[in-house]
């Protein structure tokens, strides 16, 4: 939680944000840049970012632990894919371990960041106060409208009828949980996506431990992890119609005899075309087979005083709407971006490995993978960035920054992709919202998609190529 500490204003570099990835960019810049001083700013009064701003129940991650983790502080519970809670305490224990949380300034919100190229500098407008969270309903429901981020803990749902709109990771996490106690839970979504059903204790892992030393069990089981996760990927990729076959006969086993698979679990979309969902145990299918839950799918019509209207001309009733979408990607926290006084769109620029802006010095951004779990790409872009200080301060330089010549900015503005290689609506939205820079085909200016190949050329690879350093 927050504690009053004295206001640092003069760093050598500054971590914006104390959720799982600014935490793991802390740890790497005092243990590789042990001479730089740093500070975190967070908007919140505590730690934890997702794990602690989000209460509905049964938050849980969509990634294994052994890779969502920290490399550095492995996890050791034999649940592999977590609650929230005990994430939260996963990295409350970490930062406070490594004396991280001596860092975090609280309550300090970024609003504005501006380059000085004279200065060679960053400074950075902050507000310092606690945060005040509001949301808009929807106007015509008479009962109880619900978003996942500000969930009331006192929230009754008790022998209701819910439901809850979306398809993805909110929705299939709340469904089994609030079908414990709900009367009847109703998924609505426009279009289904794809499962992976995993264990919720793997015996593998309970194997591994009891044969082997803690030091070595813990790197075997993470690798595991990771190589089956990226053998996954690559399946779905490189032959699509294989892994779409095997996923749906997949779902079919864990639905009630007899359901049909069209149009609820048939996605119009190859596998990992989007970010695909897990179900621990099948506890999601498990609320159907038993008669608690429902699915509709389709457009939604209009919203009524006691439920909602499909394009179909069919009603649901329910006491309690719970709005699982509408997830916005919002770059550096939406602070504004200046370099000479002069407004950075991000739409205009393009991503240098990943995590540093065209044209922006001495900025990195932490963006993690689409198709893995998202701090391995933090994990990479880690060691990318104190190598590139550590190579600044042994050369005597202060500035870095990505850039492309005049015909490499004509060939890329022509052929460019998404910074997510993923067709999720949040992603095709941001695009044309022109919230989020681009990326190349090529080089360095590729997407990210292989922890392996990414942390290889983070440690070993080039980072000269298409940077100036000053």
């Amino acid at each position: 939680m927050a504690t009053e500490k004295p206001l640092v204003r003069d760093v050598d570099v500054v971590v914006i944000g104390a959720g799982i990835s600014g935490i793991n960019s802390a740890y790497h810049l005092q243990t590789r840049c042990p001479n730089l001083s740093y500070t975190i700013l967070e908007g919140r009064r505590e730690l934890g970012g997702t794990w602690s701003l989000f209460k509905y129940p049964g938050i849980r991650s969509d990634s294994d632990l052994h890779t969502f983790g920290f490399s550095w502080e492995p996890w050791n519970q034999p649940q592999a894919i977590a609650e929230a809670d005990a994430i939260k305490t996963y990295l409350e224990s970490t930062a406070k371990r490594h004396h991280i949380d001596e860092k975090i300034q609280y309550e300090h919100f970024v609003h504005k960041l501006s380059w000085s190229t004279s200065d060679q500098r960053w400074t950075l407008d902050v507000e310092h106060r606690g945060e005040k969270l509001t949301y808009h309903c929807l106007e015509d429901f008479k009962g109880t409208i619900v978003h996942p981020q500000f969930w009331p803990e006192d929230l009754d749902y008790k022998n209701k009828n819910v439901i809850i709109i979306g398809s993805g990771a909110t929705a299939v996490t709340l469904l089994p949980n609030l079908a414990k106690d709900a009367k009847m839970v109703t998924q609505v979504q426009r279009s289904p996506g794809y499962f992976l059903v995993l264990p919720e204790n793997d015996p593998a892992d309970a194997w591994i431990k009891a044969k082997l030393p803690t030091w070595i069990s813990r790197r075997l089981i993470r690798f595991k992890y990771l190589l089956g996760g990226l053998l996954i990927y690559n399946y779905c990729r490189l032959f699509p119609e294989a892994a779409r076959k095997m996923l749906r006969k997949g779902i079919a086993q864990q639905l009630p005899e007899g359901t049909d698979m069209d149009p609820h679990f048939k996605p119009s979309y190859k596998p990992w075309d989007q970010r695909m969902c897990i179900t621990p145990g099948g506890d999601y299918f498990k609320a159907y087979r038993e008669g608690r839950a429902e699915i509709k799918t389709g457009k939604i019509k209009t919203v009524t005083g006691d439920g909602l209207i499909m394009e179909s001309g069919e009603e649901v009733k329910a006491d309690i709407i719970i709005t699982a979408t509408g997830l916005k990607i919002q770059v550096g926290g939406g602070a504004q971006l200046l370099v000479d006084d002069k407004p950075v769109d991000l739409a205009d620029k393009f991503l240098w490995k990943g995590c540093m802006l065209q044209d922006v010095p001495n900025l990195w951004y932490v963006i993690g993978y689409a198709n893995a779990s998202w701090t391995l790409a933090a994990d990479a872009s880690a060691r990318l960035f104190t190598r590139m200080i550590n190579n600044m301060e042994a050369g005597g330089k202060k500035i870095v920054a990505p850039y492309l010549t005049a015909e490499q900015q004509k060939q890329m503005e022509k052929d460019n992709v998404q910074m997510l290689p993923l067709n999720s609506t949040y992603v095709t939205s941001a695009m044309t919202k022109r919230a989020v820079p681009r990326a190349g085909k090529s080089g360095n200016w590729k997407p990210r998609v292989n922890y392996f190949l990414d942390m290889y050329r983070a440690v070993f690879g080039d980072i000269k190529s298409g940077v100036r350093y000053n």
